[in-house]
């Protein structure tokens, strides 16, 4: 991937030694590791909210997580970001580049372990939408690489418009859908295709059709997936708990399928851990991604382009679809069947296969007319068709 540096000024901050937080402080636990890319978003409330205390703990939570790469969305002031970053000497990042003085000053933020990741071009997009984007967007080009394996991207990182009212939903809805217009528009062409779009969308994926603002991207479910999206609904995984509501997603395109494997997705529930959480850090919970499948040898033999490992005819079908994969080598295979909500519907296979190609027949005869998912989970790989039933 070839991208020359476009670095606005002093945006990039390089951490230095002096201040440093001590890193024996232990108030959570590690949830990173070595063979995975692990990146959060984060809106952190109006940063710094208390000030250096909100400044100090926050360095301590982020040495303890153990991560490699955090996009933040409400950073209140720049200098108390400055500040953030002296106390983690071992990482690097920068606040959106430009001021947009008719919204509050709330910026986003990308920071990074540099001797896990980078970062080497900075823009905002949709620079004068205010309607749909009150606080635009970053997009920045990331890599992640330890040794001979590496994980190069687009990153996104969003803050759509809060509220309940019909009027910050069309402004979200807009936003969406000016988001995917460009998704659409710029993904075919680049250089590279593996896109993550992070951030505080401020609404729920288990809406309704009529009222859910990520429909459009949603049934796009060919080119697009919320890593999020088997944790909605569940009160749990609730990333603004005040609301026992998950607002904070991370999405893919189907490109990055491989390079997340068989990732994890989670709430990271610090306020379990650390009583103060919500008094010295935020109203909302973290919500992690783990990157598994990029975790490749380069020299390792590839599939040819035209590889297809799960495919279903006929589609759209009526009641009943023959779903037929190949296994590249043995190991365990899982076929799950979702709704558009991420609801499991059936499981079909779960289990271990040798190498070869097998077939199995889905039968929904008891299902209504609409849109579903096949997720094909293989030991190197994660496949998702989308399923058209027709009655």
């Amino acid at each position: 991937m070839r991208y020359s540096a476009k670095i606005f000024g002093s945006i990039f901050i390089g951490a230095i030694m002096l201040g440093a937080t001590d890193a024996s402080s232990q108030l959570v636990q590690p949830r990173g590791s070595d063979s995975t890319f692990d990146i959060l978003t984060w809106n952190v409330h109006e940063f710094p909210g208390t000030g250096f205390r909100t400044i100090d703990t926050l360095a301590i939570l982020i040495q303890n997580l153990d991560i490699d790469m955090v996009a933040f969305q409400e950073i209140a002031d720049t200098n108390a970001f400055y500040d953030l970053l002296t106390r983690l000497p071992e990482w690097d990042g920068f606040f959106a580049p430009f001021d947009y003085s008719d919204y509050p000053y709330l910026k986003t933020a990308v920071i990074w372990r540099t001797d896990r990741a980078s970062v080497t071009y900075v823009e905002q997009l949709f620079m004068g939408y205010q309607f749909q984007f009150p606080r635009p967007p970053i997009h920045v080009l990331g890599n992640v690489s330890f040794g001979q394996y590496q994980f190069d991207f687009h990153l996104i990182d969003l803050h759509l418009k809060a509220g309940s009212t019909e009027e910050d939903q069309q402004r979200r809805q807009a936003g969406i859908l000016m988001l995917k217009a460009y998704l659409d528009n710029t993904i075919p062409g680049a250089p590279d295709q593996d896109w993550i779009v992070v951030g505080d969308w401020n609404d729920e994926l288990e809406d309704p059709q009529g009222d859910n603002v990520f429909w459009p991207l949603l049934i796009d479910s060919l080119d697009y997936r919320f890593l999020t999206l088997p944790l909605a609904g569940n009160p749990y995984w609730a990333s603004y708990p005040s609301y026992n509501s998950l607002i904070d997603h991370l999405m893919i395109s189907t490109q990055a399928n491989d390079e997340y494997g068989s990732g994890n997705t989670i709430t990271l529930r610090l306020d379990d851990e650390y009583s103060n959480y919500r008094n010295r850090i935020s109203d909302h919970r973290p919500v992690m991604s783990q990157f598994l499948g990029y975790y490749t040898a380069v020299s390792e033999e590839r599939l040819p382009e035209n590889f297809e490992s799960l495919s279903a005819y006929p589609n759209p079908f009526n009641s009943s679809v023959l779903l037929r994969f190949r296994n590249r080598v043995p190991g365990d295979v899982k076929l799950e069947i979702f709704d558009l909500l991420g609801r499991e519907v059936a499981t079909l296979i779960d289990g271990y296969f040798m190498a070869g190609e097998y077939q199995i027949e889905f039968n929904a005869a008891n299902l209504p007319s609409g849109i579903f998912l096949a997720s094909l989970m293989q030991q190197d790989k994660t496949d998702c068709i989308k399923l058209t039933l027709l009655k």
